[in-house]
């Protein structure tokens, strides 16, 4: 269980910028949640907060049942390295660095022997069939192209919950349809997924979606039947 208490997020500023207010929210282990609203309601700031990029203002958030508000930068390090995958609409790949290498970026700093790091990205090539464009560079690649090495870059490292920011905000109809499909598939395999989007055809397709207005949920409702 992923929970936020009371959570509140002010950015301190000339004029100070509410992230969230007093945000309470339960995520279950391999969940599928959407969130939605408009640019500048809270999304990004949930996510960060979410994968232990930020820290709230006020308020607590359990990570399995782990109070990490205890937890040092270095624990916080530790947790997010391990336990989490992201994934961004703008990808974020290295550009002088081939689908393989990009990949592999996401276990430099684990303890893993390099055959095991290879066997981990040949994993995740064949997952999401990358086999074949492995030594592409990035700006080789079509726009969903890129957006499945970064999928596979957030689960080589075998993430119990995967963030995922405007994933499809990028791409054509039919390329954002593919992308929801691996999403869907994670989730299958037991991983959690939170996903913030503006498209409402792709939260139809969670298990839940939360609506965020000015940093506080304003609505809620379940897939629909």
């Amino acid at each position: 269980m992923f929970e936020l208490q009371g959570v509140s997020k002010i950015y301190k500023a000339a004029v100070d910028k509410v992230g969230l207010q007093d945000l309470s929210l339960s995520i279950k282990p391999g969940e599928f949640l959407a969130v939605m609203g408009p640019s500048g309601c809270g999304k990004s700031t949930l996510l960060n907060i979410l994968g232990l990029l930020d820290n709230p203002t006020s308020g607590g958030y359990r990570f399995q049942g782990q109070d990490v508000a205890k937890y040092s930068e270095k624990q916080l390090t530790t947790l997010r390295r391990d336990t989490i995958g992201f994934v961004f609409q703008n990808f974020h790949l290295i550009e002088d660095l081939n689908v393989r290498e990009n990949i592999e970026t996401a276990l430099i700093y684990r303890s893993l022997s390099a055959a095991e790091r290879r066997a981990r990205v040949d994993e995740v090539l064949e997952r999401l069939g990358l086999p074949d464009i492995a030594r592409d560079l990035p700006q080789q690649l079509s726009g969903g192209q890129q957006q499945r090495v970064a999928i596979a870059r957030a689960l080589v490292s075998r993430p119990q919950l995967v963030l995922a920011d405007e994933p499809t905000g990028n791409l054509d109809t039919k390329t954002g349809g593919m992308v929801m499909d691996l999403l869907i598939d994670l989730v299958k395999q037991g991983i959690t997924v939170v996903m913030a989007t503006h498209a409402l055809a792709h939260a139809n397709r969670a298990d839940r979606t939360i609506e965020l207005l000015d940093g506080r949920i304003t609505g809620e409702f379940a897939k629909p039947q």
